[in-house]
């Protein structure tokens, strides 16, 4: 009896098999799901249920609204909620507690997508900032490090380092329009230049800062209102070499307003205004200060392993500063290398490139004399 019944079981595993198992993409299917992988279709025309499972992975020619190589939601009819652009995967692919009140409807009788809009707020928000850093900003708010060649302000050879971190206080979510952002920030900074040719590399000049900032982003526009403060100091070491020396005391108080537009999936323009509102009267500068810059990422020519979550990218980047003090040429920075970076939360990003900069130094209170240089660098920030 036991052979019988295990025998019968045997003959119709196939059948059942047949019956239960999860069908397969084909390279002709439209399951929304990469080749070879699991997905749920439906008995007729191949296509996707409602909602298809987590082990279903999105190709570059599907419209689930996912990354590619993501898990996704998929409707029957393709009426869909574009999570994310997988061609903007470097600057816009991040959850956030937003997601967390929004959620995708589907109503059959009109065939359409309707997603609701509530005005919420949370402390503390975890999501990628609002408003980025400028990537060829020789001051950059990031953990950096590099080796300068033929500076003409300090020392030939110069290494400079940063430190950063940022605290988030209190973010919005579709604050006065569905979809927008609004979120106030604290951040903090050091920057840091060494000779590394002298014994026991002295430290040259540090810059202390401090600001908080209410940053706003709606669709593919950006905006930053920061105040801030920055007090900069000369080692202990260099003076001691130096005895000669003129210190001065270049601290003051910043109030600027900055613009960002990213105009496709790999061009980022922005520009900033800003006035110095206080400064200490042993060194004076130009209260009106100006910025803007450009930034390609070369998309085409990028790398995303959907297994690790990563992503490869090559940039170039120009940042441009306008002062008073700055009589003799423009002042300009330009970078070229390639970010590599997580295609989830936090959005912080590695950075590899060489730059170059022309035009007055940013250090201290030798922030007005002309310099040159050529640089090696790596960043770690948004």
């Amino acid at each position: 009896m036991r052979l019988f019944l295990t025998l019968t079981l045997l003959c119709l595993a196939p059948l059942f098999s047949k019956l239960t198992a999860e069908c397969h993409c084909t390279p002709e299917s439209h399951c929304g799901c990469l080749f070879g992988y699991p997905c749920t279709c439906d008995n007729e025309n191949n296509s996707p249920n409602f909602v298809q499972p987590a082990g279903c992975y999105c190709t570059p020619e599907d419209n689930c609204g996912c990354l590619n190589g993501e898990p996704c939601t998929c409707v029957a009819e393709g009426c869909f909620y574009d999570f994310y652009d997988d061609s903007e995967y470097y600057d816009y692919y991040c959850d956030d507690e937003c997601d967390r009140y929004v959620t995708p409807s589907f109503y059959p009788e009109d065939e359409s997508c309707y997603w609701p809009c509530y005005r919420t707020g949370g402390w503390m928000p975890e999501r990628c900032p609002l408003f980025r850093p400028f990537i060829a900003d020789p001051r950059q708010l990031a953990y950096s490090v590099g080796w300068r060649f033929n500076d003409q302000a300090l020392t030939k050879d110069v290494i400079d380092v940063s430190y950063f971190d940022s605290f988030p206080f209190y973010g919005w979510c579709n604050a006065w329009l569905c979809g927008d952002k609004l979120q106030i920030d604290l951040d903090g900074c050091l920057w840091a230049v060494f000779d590394p040719i002298t014994y026991s590399s002295p430290l040259i000049n540090a810059d202390y800062y401090v600001g908080i900032h209410v940053n706003y982003a709606y669709q593919h526009w950006s905006t930053r209102l920061r105040i801030f403060h920055i007090s900069s100091h000369v080692g202990d070491e260099f003076l001691l070499n130096h005895p000669h020396f003129d210190r001065r005391n270049p601290s003051a108080e910043y109030l600027d307003y900055a613009v960002s537009y990213q105009w496709d999936e790999g061009i980022r323009l922005y520009g900033l205004l800003g006035w110095v509102l206080e400064q200490d009267h042993s060194f004076c500068t130009g209260r009106f200060y100006a910025e803007g810059g450009i930034e390609a990422r070369i998309v085409s020519l990028g790398k995303l392993d959907t297994y690790n979550k990563l992503y490869t990218v090559p940039f170039l980047a120009t940042h441009f500063r306008y002062r008073k003090d700055f009589k003799l040429h423009l002042d300009s920075t330009y970078a070229l290398g390639i970010e590599i970076g997580k295609t989830n939360c936090l959005c912080q990003r590695l950075r590899l490139y060489i730059e170059y900069h022309d035009g007055y130094s940013v250090e201290g209170q030798w922030s007005c004399t002309p310099t040159n240089y050529l640089s090696l660098r790596a960043s770690y920030g948004f």
